[in-house]
């Protein structure tokens, strides 16, 4: 079972998915909810509006998260929690040979629609003591996938984001959290792709084919654990699902000593020579 999100009071504890019909979204959602939490959410389907209390959200369009935004701080004035699920692989295929604008249109919504998301909510953030933004890394901290530059530099720039907004609102926090292979439809994507994927269409398939994932109940610990923590102690930080220990009082100790560990920072920055 998953850690409950204690010590807050559950009534007035509300909590916004951005993509609550996507996987990762949807099993937080159901998390929260089942923790007595009140749970709203933005999608791009119809039936997913209709069955869970969210609004319609294009995150490809400056002026459906504008009018998302306006309808949410009109509604819930106070938020906790926000946590952006949103995203998408495409394009997929050598930077040489996508089309741009399709290449602009991943990158908006990686990483600018769901900032400015968190640009227009910022009062309903700022409205309860320590909340929380949550967003998710992609493949990119650590290497150069090949044939994912969209998803990639948006998911990095998303990644640094989380960092410049703890240092400008020290009331709430913001993390990220790379969660490695999780087995979600988003997979679909990079199958349909073919060829154009390059080596990560056989790894993919050979996870799929293998059921070589990291468990998505991990993300609800995760969150969790996050949820209670200190802001010096998590935010801006970005926090790997799989190989960090995140839960041991041992990096606990090591976060508050050291400001810039899990941050982005230059390879080799502290190589004085």
């Amino acid at each position: 079972m998953p850690a409950p999100f204690i010590g807050y009071n559950k009534l007035v504890s509300t909590a916004l998915i951005a993509g609550i019909d996507s996987a990762i979204g949807e099993i937080i959602a159901n998390s929260l909810i089942n923790d007595a939490w009140q749970v709203i959410g933005t999608s791009r389907r119809d039936l997913t509006i209709k069955k869970n209390n969210s609004f319609f959200c294009d995150f490809s369009d400056s002026d459906s998260i504008d009018k998302c935004a306006s309808t949410i701080i009109q509604k819930f004035p106070e938020i906790n929690l926000l946590v952006i699920a949103v995203g998408l692989l495409e394009p997929i295929g050598k930077y040489s040979d996508i089309d741009f604008e399709q290449w602009e249109k991943g990158f908006y919504v990686n990483c600018i629609g769901p900032l400015r998301l968190i640009n227009k909510l910022l009062p309903c953030l700022r409205n309860q003591r320590n909340s929380m933004v949550l967003t998710f890394a992609g493949g990119g901290i650590n290497s150069s996938p090949e044939r994912y530059s969209s998803y990639t530099l948006a998911k990095v720039a998303l990644t640094k984001s989380m960092e410049l907004l703890s240092a400008e609102e020290p009331g709430i926090r913001f993390v990220s959290l790379g969660t490695g292979w999780i087995n979600t439809p988003i997979h679909n994507q990079t199958v349909s792709a073919g060829e154009l994927a390059g080596v990560v269409g056989p790894e993919t398939n050979r996870r799929i084919q293998s059921n070589d994932f990291v468990d998505i109940n991990e993300i609800l610990k995760f969150v969790a654990w996050a949820y209670r923590e200190a802001p010096h102690a998590i935010s801006g930080r970005n926090f790997s699902l799989k190989n960090d220990h995140w839960s041991s009082s041992e990096l606990n100790e090591k976060l508050q000593m050291d400001s810039d560990m899990y941050k982005l920072r230059r390879y080799g920055n502290d190589q004085k020579i």
